[in-house]
């Protein structure tokens, strides 16, 4: 799946956030709530409490790292496999496909 992070997102996200950043928002307006971003990787609360996460590619890891520092960033797209339900049970390492 493709997520598309746009100028809309990067101005009204908040540095720092999991919830706020552009990629969150962008991740919320293409699959829906439950989904929040870290430093790197896309992560939902599991129904069991859990929390289950997976790595994003290089290029979305570098804008989170730039957005947070406050540098400039511009729109951008990259493919991740959401929802995480299309992930096997207990695999973590992101697919060659999706491989920064």
């Amino acid at each position: 799946m493709w997520i598309h992070v746009n100028e809309r997102h990067i101005k009204a996200g908040m540095a720092g956030k999991c919830y706020e950043c552009p990629i969150a928002m962008a991740v919320t307006e293409t699959v829906g709530p439950g989904y929040g971003v870290c430093a790197d990787a896309i992560w939902r609360q599991t129904d069991e409490g859990g929390i289950e996460e997976r790595p994003m590619p290089d290029q979305a890891r570098e804008f989170i790292r730039c957005f947070d520092r406050g540098e400039p960033v511009a729109p951008f797209s990259f493919e991740f496999p959401l929802p995480l339900e299309l992930w096997p049970p207990g695999s973590y390492e992101t697919p060659q496909s999706f491989a920064g």
